[in-house]
């Protein structure tokens, strides 16, 4: 860990290898997840989770991109989303990926389930490696995102098939931790 200039600790990010963004983009809730595999620890380090609400794509964009390019200067990124960012919108005449890729961005989508994203969320918190956790999260950048690992993130359990309860917050944090480590 570093000091951030705030008196702050923060997790060290590892130039050698490349910083995966995790994005859900919907209007009403839009969730990004910074993230970084440290091979040579085994870990997995997240360094920051943001949420907004209301907003579209594009001012999102021009608002966190600058920032994550002055907290990580010369990172290679690895861009994920839902599948469903190829289509179109209502508040758009181009797609989610069409809007990220305008923006620099190279998004990775494939179909998966919620449930293969849920059970690889839960090895990767129920592991360890040397002796370590196999996942970190930067308690100062990440703040929404721990909260939603402390219960605000839960299951639904009204219908026949227990899901993640689409609450409007939480599910959106969650949804862009769980593309990149699919």
């Amino acid at each position: 860990r570093v000091d951030n200039g705030n008196n702050q600790l923060v997790y060290k990010w590892n130039r050698l290898y490349p910083l995966q963004r995790g994005l859900d983009p919907r209007f009403r809730g839009m969730g990004m997840t910074v993230m970084q595999e440290d091979p040579e620890k085994k870990q997995l380090r997240v360094f920051v989770a943001r949420l907004v609400q209301n907003t579209h794509l594009e001012a999102f964009l021009e608002e966190i991109l600058p920032e994550l390019n002055r907290l990580f200067p010369g990172a290679t990124w690895e861009d994920y989303c839902d599948r469903a960012a190829t289509q179109h919108s209502a508040n758009s005449d181009k797609s989610c990926v069409q809007i990220m890729r305008d923006f620099g961005m190279r998004p990775r989508h494939k179909a998966m389930t919620v449930r293969l994203g849920l059970n690889t969320t839960n090895r990767l918190l129920r592991t360890d490696s040397f002796g370590r956790p196999r996942v970190v999260f930067d308690a100062h950048g990440c703040k929404i995102l721990i909260q939603a690992f402390e219960g605000g993130y839960c299951c639904d359990t009204s219908g026949a098939v227990d899901q993640p309860k689409k609450d409007g917050l939480y599910e959106h944090i969650m949804d862009s931790f769980r593309y990149p480590v699919s």
